[in-house]
């Protein structure tokens, strides 16, 4: 399972929901859990639209995180064929962008959506950002 942390594409970390409480639940049920680091704010999601500056290198940051955990996940005990993306707020709205790009295809089976949508305002409108 990898996890992409919420903050509305401008703050949080890895550690955001670092309860051990929850991390030791997810590994008794013998479950690898990833949490990974992307970029946030104008590093990760600003854009001039055009090919100087095409932005959202966050989600490009996402997607390199899920071609590494496809990669070496079987080092760790786990099966490459069965990668579970969780995502929460802001980690949801990606989660279900890279379930709808073709560069993520193929790079994880199942999704888990936690508050957020990736047709909210301020990922559809252009203005937004």
């Amino acid at each position: 399972m990898m996890f992409l942390h919420g903050g509305g594409f401008e703050e949080g970390d890895t550690n955001t929901y670092g309860d051990i409480n929850i991390c030791e639940n997810i590994v008794s049920r013998d479950v690898i859990f990833v949490t990974v680091a992307y970029r946030l704010g104008y590093l990760g999601f600003f854009t001039t639209d055009d090919d100087a500056c095409p932005g959202n290198f966050g989600l490009w940051d996402q997607t390199a995180a899920l071609r590494w955990v496809n990669d070496n996940i079987e080092a760790f005990g786990g099966n490459k064929n069965n990668i579970t993306l969780l995502g929460q707020s802001a980690g949801a709205v990606s989660t279900e962008m890279l379930h709808l790009s073709p560069h993520s295809t193929g790079l994880f089976h199942k999704m888990i959506v936690m508050a957020g949508t990736a047709d909210i305002k301020f990922v559809t409108e252009k203005s937004a950002f």
